[in-house]
């Protein structure tokens, strides 16, 4: 969306000498700028203008361009989070399979809502069914992230039935996780949470710390954790 149609890339070539093609992108089109007319500023005080897009969702889309004969489909991953990653790639995969298998999508919103767990800024349509001004992300305060990717599983130990997980965001305990694998999605509740010395700790706060919990259910090596509803 971003290099085929708007040139936006450019600007980071053209104003820091680094290429967003090649994987130097300096983010400028989501820097702050005014937006100034004969010398007068247009933007309201507090808010400013940024050509930023929203990140493209093309769920709607893909029934239309696997019908017309499209047979790839690209991910974009550059600087996204293995949450966004690995949710995103099983949402499509999910509903490129029900396609190919039932010529038909049973619920739109059943894929947009799996996709919102892995946004950390908002989606739109893009170009794929014309331009509007929804589809750009003009006031970047109004992102809002969704929900909370908190946590990697390292190892389970079917003896204790203790998780190994590199903690990435905060939780308490008493928690409802969310347990994203590659084939299935299921919920588990957190009594209590240890660090590696078996201490237990009354939050995990800590980015990248390695912390223990019980799970009666097996889990796996690269099982993803998220915060429940």
């Amino acid at each position: 969306m971003c290099v085929s149609y708007s040139g936006r890339c450019m600007l980071s070539n053209n104003m820091t000498n680094r290429d967003a093609n090649r994987g130097g992108c300096a983010h400028s089109c989501r820097w702050c700028y005014d937006l100034i007319e004969d010398g007068k500023v247009l933007n309201p005080e507090g808010d400013y203008f940024a050509m930023s897009s929203k990140d493209l969702c093309a769920i709607r889309a893909i029934p239309r361009l696997m019908d017309i004969g499209v047979n790839s489909f690209k991910i974009e991953g550059r600087m996204k989070s293995i949450n966004y990653i690995a949710t995103v790639v099983n949402t499509y995969r999910k509903l490129i399979d029900e396609y190919q298998k039932t010529h038909k999508i049973e619920s739109f919103e059943l894929y947009e809502n799996m996709i919102k767990k892995g946004e950390n800024r908002l989606a739109s349509t893009g170009f794929l069914f014309g331009l509007t001004v929804n589809e750009m992300l003009y006031d970047l305060n109004k992102s809002v992230p969704t929900k909370e990717f908190i946590g990697i599983v390292k190892d389970y130990d079917e003896k204790t039935q203790m998780a190994t997980v590199e903690q990435r965001n905060y939780f308490k305990p008493n928690s409802k996780i969310e347990i994203f694998t590659p084939t299935e999605t299921f919920y588990i509740n957190i009594d209590q949470i240890y660090d590696e010395e078996d201490n237990l700790l009354d939050v995990a706060r800590h980015p990248l710390q390695i912390i223990k919990f019980k799970c009666e259910k097996k889990l796996k090596p690269y099982d993803l954790l998220r915060l429940g509803d």
